[in-house]
């Protein structure tokens, strides 16, 4: 009963870590999308 409990803590962890990582680097990408928006560098601007 315990090792369950431990091992579902253990995934929920594992989710949590793996969608802030993927957070993180959509924010990233996202901010330097508008930099280049912002410096006119965007490749596809209509």
């Amino acid at each position: 009963m315990n090792a369950t409990i431990v091992l579902m803590v253990r995934l929920l962890e594992g989710i949590f870590i793996v969608g802030s990582v993927g957070c993180v680097v959509v924010l990233i990408l996202t901010a330097v999308e508008d930099v280049k928006t912002l410096f006119g560098q965007d490749d596809d601007a209509s």
